[in-house]
Parts: structure tokens; C-alpha cells; sequence
């Protein structure tokens, strides 16, 4: 009974620990989660599934896709964030090996030689008489700290919410770099489509001028109507430079952004495409009812 007692309140403390325990984060707007639908939504364009972890897929653009693949794998951001995962499940190793019983051993090995007694004529023993000791000490240790007041167990959750934070810091990084993938792409597109466009018009425009100058040519048109046309024509192509500037802009901008430097997709984008536009039906992350 006097054996017990330091061992029953050895256990009590160990129940122990200090601070609350993390409960999770409070609850907002419950009823909205469960609810599965928006309010006063009835689109039937809407539906109700799993949260797309590829989104920019869903625009059907192969050249996009490779685009936002090539970020996420070559971005210095999202090294950045991988590193600073790693290091924070190392560190949550570390504290929980902390909390492990600690063994240590150790091995000492002696060889000794002792000299022959002397003989009677006053020689000393050669050789054949020595003795020859050989020692051997095996050891082992273990040690353990107890965590009376829970103090490491609160360390270790303590970093186990670090790293919880650094992988959604790593997800934040990933969607909000294919996010600016996509909209530099799709600006891009705008522009070159745009581009296009103010060609067209001012091919137009010309050919609408030059018979405007032949009719003024022949007396059948004014000079107001030349300078007007004239005036316009003037007005679209003076869109071409700040339409080719947005282009280089955007494609120097998307090559920065899959780890390449400025200039080294002008090739592979050189090519208009139509701009990619969403799907008619969209997955909502909103969970059904």
C-alpha cells in the first residue's frame, strides 16, 4: 500500500492537462452547410457536387491545361510552400519522438597482457608465460520523461495545427497561381480575338474609303464624307499598338508564371484561339441535402 500511493498519484497528475481542448473552429451559418441549395436558387444549371479540384478543366482548353500544369510544378511560390510543409512535418516528428522512451547502450571491450612470473635463476619468464585477459561490458539505458501536466501533448497538438496550416497555406498557393494562370490566358485570348477584330475592321474601313474617294473622285460625294471616313480609319488603327501590347503582356506574363522567362511562349501562343467559356452546367461544392 505505501508502494501505491506514489504510483496512484503519479497517474492522477498524468490526467491532467493544462488548457482547453481544441474544439475545432465555431460554427457559422450551420443551417446554410446543411441546407445543400442556395436561397431562392432554382437554376437547373446549378448542380450539386463534389468541389472540382481541377477547375480550369472544365474550360476544355488543352493549351490551358498544360499552362497551369507547367506553373504549379515549375512556381518558386508553390516550392516555397511545399518547403514549408516539410519542415513542418518534421517538426511535428520530432516533438512526437520527443514524447518516446529514449534507450541509449554502450559496449566496452579491455584486452589485457600480463607478464610471465620470474624463474628461479633470476630470468624473467619469456613468452610461453604471459597471460592474456580479455574484458567485455555490454550496457543499456532507458529513460522516459512523463508529461505530468500535458504540457507536451498540447506542444504536439500545437504543431500538428502548424502543419494542418501550412498544407492550406500550400492549396491556397496552388488555386490562387492557376487562378492567375487562367485569367492572364483568357485576357490573352480576349486580346488576340480583339486583335483580330480591329484587323477585320480596319480591312473594311480601307476598301469602304477607297470607294468613298473615287465617288468624291466623280462628284458624287463630299469631302466631309472622305475626311470621316478618313477620321476613322485613323481612330482603329490606332488600336493596333495598345492591342499588341496587352498580347506581349499577357504571354510575358503567363511564360513568368510557369517558371519560364519572358518571351519563351511567344511561339506556342502565337496562334489565336477562340477564348475558352465555361461550361452550361457547373459543379457547386455546396453538399445535397
Amino acid at each position: 500500500m505505501r508502494h501505491a500511493l506514489p504510483l496512484l498519484a503519479l497517474a492522477l497528475l498524468g490526467a491532467c492537462t493544462v488548457g482547453p481542448d481544441y474544439k475545432g473552429p465555431p460554427a457559422v451559418a450551420s443551417d446554410a452547410v446543411t441546407r445543400g441549395t442556395f436561397v431562392r436558387a432554382a437554376d437547373p444549371a446549378l448542380t450539386t457536387a463534389p468541389g472540382l479540384a481541377r477547375w480550369w478543366e472544365t474550360l476544355a482548353d488543352p493549351t490551358l491545361n498544360t499552362l497551369v500544369d507547367d506553373a504549379l510544378a515549375h512556381s518558386p511560390t508553390i516550392d516555397a510552400a511545399q518547403a514549408n510543409l516539410r519542415a513542418a512535418q518534421e517538426q511535428y516528428r520530432q516533438q512526437r519522438a520527443a514524447r518516446l522512451p529514449s534507450v541509449s547502450a554502450s559496449a566496452v571491450y579491455l584486452n589485457a597482457r600480463l607478464p610471465g612470473t620470474n624463474l628461479g635463476d633470476g630470468q624473467q619468464g619469456g613468452g610461453s608465460g604471459d597471460t592474456t585477459l580479455d574484458f567485455y561490458n555490454l550496457g543499456a539505458m532507458a529513460s522516459w520523461e512523463p508529461d505530468l501536466f500535458g504540457g507536451g501533448r498540447r506542444t504536439l497538438e500545437q504543431q500538428r495545427a502548424v502543419e494542418g496550416q501550412r498544407f492550406a497555406q500550400l492549396a491556397d498557393a496552388q488555386v490562387t497561381l492557376s487562378a492567375q494562370v487562367a485569367q492572364a490566358y483568357v485576357a490573352l485570348r480576349d486580346a488576340q480575338a480583339r486583335a483580330r477584330l480591329n484587323a477585320q475592321s480596319s480591312t473594311l474601313q480601307r476598301r469602304q474609303l477607297a470607294l468613298v474617294e473615287q465617288r468624291y473622285a466623280a462628284g458624287t460625294a463630299s469631302q466631309l464624307q472622305v475626311e470621316r471616313l478618313r477620321n476613322q480609319l485613323n481612330s482603329t488603327d490606332a488600336q493596333t499598338i495598345p492591342l499588341a501590347a496587352q498580347i506581349d503582356e499577357y504571354k510575358g506574363q503567363l511564360a513568368v508564371l510557369t517558371g519560364r522567362a519572358p518571351g519563351a511562349l511567344d511561339a506556342t501562343l502565337a496562334t489565336a484561339v477562340a477564348v475558352p467559356l465555361p461550361p452550361h452546367r457547373f459543379r457547386s461544392a455546396i453538399p445535397p441535402r
